[in-house]
């Protein structure tokens, strides 16, 4: 069955072999809550950002819609040439909401963003039917495609004149088209699948990144999208009734505060449950809200009282649940890193958010705290976990939120003694430094003095954060990542940078200044002996490139001289926005898993002599039913004589592969992990439990993955959600996120308490 079939299938669209009747599949809960509106409040007359300050503090609401719209200074080269489709109702080619800058949406997004909310980017194009139907211009089907691009290219220069580090973001082109969905083949699917093509492209001109390919649309309309961009990541419109929110016990009906878990209530109940998107989908808008929110004359609307709004409510939402805080770039918490090199068990890392404290005022370094994400240290003993250590920052440096944490150990002689292990993240500077020479730095976490510590070097990494760190000696660490090309910020370099003796050297470019495809992701791996490997999807002037290798032989001087190295003949059989993973199995191989653009998980071999003889295999039983979800995490161990990834399967469930490396050739088996049991706990635990039976709970298909050893048994670590969770230390609701862990080897799934 072929991916789409299988999309097909899952979302009830199309009968499975043997099956009589279309089911459509399990949902999941969504962990964040979030709110759209056509106007931002109080726009736009009066944009009231005080009161979207406010509402985070008094509500569980942490994302928001925001509009692109722009006006004439916005529009692309050759946006008015002859024979250029036009809209008689703007005179341009473009729809009548993407020029309506009074939405005030992407005028005020910088500051929304620094207040804490994650982002949902909508470009409201055109459609068959809707508000914006194509049919309003005077484009023949055959011109279809290069309105797609013309807009595209719209969506990409007001994503750049708001602020040109939001490269990577995900924009979200909205789809209205119900009864018909559009099919694959449909005349307007032209317009969208060019319009996603040139998202991905930077430009035009220099200095413009691109963006990831986003859909808004019904479920109905997935499989088409999903055909044309394999890698796209989809927004969930339900058929949404209009109703009044839920709320847990104890916090009232006030629409500002909502339970996930629970059905939805009035007429539309039984056919709308409150928030539970697909795993395929980050998220799903699952109803409208058409009166003032929060309840007029409630506690919380006294809370949210401000100049604009003496009420302190305004009218007409909808509501969404996520997967992730941050829609524009989607990364599930906790984030993850579990370093391996305590032979007395792993050092766990979790990552979490943390909203501003109150007070806080973007741009104004005297007021309270950014928001930031918080971590905590994991250690475990030989019997059980043993405690969780906070290990905050140095005064004035903060984590950035859902910054990538990675693990590295350093070697050591003997198998048998602990090795330093370190965990790096990115930190966002305090905001008397904005405007330095950098916008950024790295700090590392070193397990044997339990501190954080910057590089002190200003660095600029690209806004889609990448990172990957090794350790090749005891006192040696070495960093990559992706940073701008100073020549052009729309353009990407592989760039490193190196400690020794306690000593990071300035940060340089790698591979001869190796171009980087905008969305790549990096994976490093220390070859014992030998040499530190690091590898991503390059870019090229043509434009997406293939997996590339640059190596560092043990040793020698910093940076690496050697040119990079491609590990395909092109084109890629890789997602250029795959994750990527590397494990060295033994001094002589090297192993590097990503997905393929055929959702089906792909991995490399390089032998000791290189690229050279690579060679280039499919990750499972070839059959072309594994599929993974291609924004899923990947996680890589050795154990024994085998290699063990996982990954997240389309679906939703973990799919653990493991690969014999003693055949010949290697063979491999997979297996479809089951989650935690969804029946309420046999008893509550304690609160002084740190880890409980994971009841209720479900790896998040949108988080991090890591493999952990201790006592000889391999543990699977993944991030965590269940909306009806009630900390037995806080006793309140909303902490729906954290940590699980799985034993390979019997299980049962545990969830870490917080």
């Amino acid at each position: 069955m072929s991916v789409i079939g299988e999309l097909l299938t899952d979302l009830g669209l199309a009968a499975a072999p043997g099956q009589a009747t279309p089911r459509p599949p399990a949902a999941l809960p969504g962990a964040w809550l979030g709110i759209d509106r056509g106007y931002l409040p109080g726009a736009p007359a009066h944009p009231d950002l005080d009161w979207m300050r406010l509402l985070p503090a008094h509500s569980n609401l942490r994302f928001c819609g925001a509009y692109l719209e722009g006006d004439s200074t916005s529009y692309p080269p050759g946006w008015n040439a002859a024979g250029v489709p036009v809209n008689p109702a703007t005179g341009s080619p473009f729809t009548a909401s993407s020029i309506n800058t009074r939405r005030g949406w992407m005028q005020n997004v910088s500051v929304l963003r620094a207040q804490g909310w994650g982002t949902v980017f909508v470009y409201f194009g055109y459609s068959v039917g809707g508000a914006e139907p194509i049919s309003k211009t005077n484009a023949t089907p055959g011109q279809y495609a290069a309105l797609g691009t013309l807009d595209a290219q719209h969506a990409k220069l007001i994503m750049h004149a708001v602020s040109p580090q939001l490269d990577g973001a995900v924009v979200y082109v909205d789809n209205e088209d119900v009864n018909p969905a559009p099919a694959v083949g449909d005349p307007i699917m032209g317009y969208y699948q060019a319009f996603l093509s040139e998202l991905q492209r930077p430009g035009p001109g220099t200095g413009v990144p691109a963006m990831r390919a986003g859909a808004y649309a019904y479920w109905r309309a997935a499989p088409a999208f999903i055909a044309t961009q394999p890698g796209l990541v989809w927004w969930q419109d339900s058929e949404k009734p209009q109703q009044l929110c839920p709320a847990p016990g104890g916090l009232g009906t006030d629409p500002v505060h909502l339970d996930p878990s629970l059905p939805g209530r009035g007429a539309a109940a039984a056919r709308a449950a409150v928030g539970r998107p697909y795993a395929r989908a980050v998220a799903n808008q699952f109803f409208e809200y058409p009166p003032v929110m929060p309840d007029a004359g409630s506690p919380a609307a006294t809370q949210l009282v401000t100049a604009a709004a003496p009420q302190g409510t305004y009218a007409d939402w909808d509501y969404s649940a996520s997967f992730v805080r941050d829609p524009a770039y989607p990364a599930a918490e906790p984030r993850l890193a579990v370093a391996g090199g305590n032979p007395a068990g792993p050092v766990v890392a979790e990552g979490f958010y943390t909203p501003a404290t109150p007070g806080y005022t973007p741009g104004d370094a005297g007021t309270g705290n950014p928001p930031q994400m918080t971590v905590d240290v994991l250690t475990t003993t030989a019997s059980a976990p043993a405690d969780r250590t906070p290990v905050p920052l140095p005064a004035g440096l903060y984590l950035e939120p859902e910054a990538p944490l990675r693990w590295a150990s350093a070697p050591v002689a003997d198998a048998g003694t602990a090795a330093a292990n370190y965990v790096a993240s990115l930190v966002t500077p305090p905001p008397a430094a904005t405007g330095a020479t950098g916008n950024a730095d790295f700090a590392v976490f070193d397990d044997t003095t339990y501190t954080w510590t910057a590089t002190g070097m200003a660095v600029a990494p690209r806004r889609l954060r990448t990172l990957a760190l090794a350790a090749s000696a005891p006192d040696e660490l070495e960093l990559y990542y992706a940073g701008y090309d100073p020549s052009d910020a729309g353009q990407f370099l592989l760039c490193g940078m190196q400690r020794a003796g306690g000593t990071w050297t300035a940060p340089a470019p790698l591979g001869g200044d190796l171009g980087v495809h905008p969305f790549a992701d990096r994976a490093a791996v220390v070859r014992a002996g030998v040499s530190v490997d690091t590898f991503t999807i390059s870019w090229t002037a043509g434009g997406p490139g293939v997996l590339t290798q640059v190596s560092w032989p043990l040793g020698s001087s910093w940076p690496p001289t050697a040119a990079a190295a491609a590990l395909e003949a092109g084109p890629s059989v890789f997602l250029p926005g795959t994750r990527l993973a590397a494990v060295s199995p033994d001094p002589s191989t090297v192993v590097v898993v990503g997905v393929g653009t055929d959702q089906q998980l792909r991995y490399v071999t390089i032998p000791a002599a290189g690229a050279a003889e690579a060679t280039l295999t499919v990750l499972g039983t070839g059959s072309g039913t594994d599929f993974v979800l291609p924004q899923t995490a990947l996680a890589t161990t050795v154990a024994g004589q085998a290699i063990m990834v996982a990954a997240f399967s389309d679906t939703g469930p973990v799919r653990l592969y493991q690969l014999d490396t003693l055949a010949s050739p290697w063979t491999v088996t997979t297996t479809l992990l089951a989650g935690p049991p969804q029946l309420p706990p046999a008893a509550p635990p304690g609160a002084s439990d740190l880890t409980a039976p994971a009841s209720q709970w479900h790896p998040n298909p949108w988080g991090d993955l890591a493999f952990g050893q201790q006592d000889g048994i391999q543990y699977l670590y993944a991030a965590g959600l269940n909306p009806a969770y009630a900390s037995p230390v806080t006793g309140t609701a909303g902490e729906r996120t954290a940590l699980l862990r799985y034993a390979l080897a019997d299980g049962p799934w545990l969830v870490y308490q917080r």
